[in-house]
């Protein structure tokens, strides 16, 4: 079922918030959601590449450089990973 705009608009200002929120926030993310389809209901890219970087994040943005957390979820799973250098495919 898909997201209203109202909905879809919501998620975006809280990812929007997180990477606005200086020290206690994240720099940048790129986020997805999907339903059990593998229909796209959200995607947003939020902040910028780096502490250090005026550059955005897009939706083609990669975070490279280790350590990196990804975070999974969905009703059924929940997956944590962490990459550190060396150990990231």
């Amino acid at each position: 079922m898909p997201l209203s705009t109202q909905g879809v608009d919501n998620v975006k200002a809280v990812l929007d918030g997180v990477t606005t929120e200086g020290a206690t926030g994240i720099n940048g993310l790129v986020f997805i959601a999907v339903d059990r389809k593998g229909e796209t209901l959200v995607e947003h890219a939020s902040g910028t590449r780096s502490v250090s970087s005026e550059e955005k994040v897009d939706m083609d943005t990669t975070f490279c450089k280790p350590p990196v957390s990804v975070f999974m979820s969905s009703c059924e799973h929940r997956v944590n990973f962490t990459f550190s250098q060396g150990s990231h495919p």
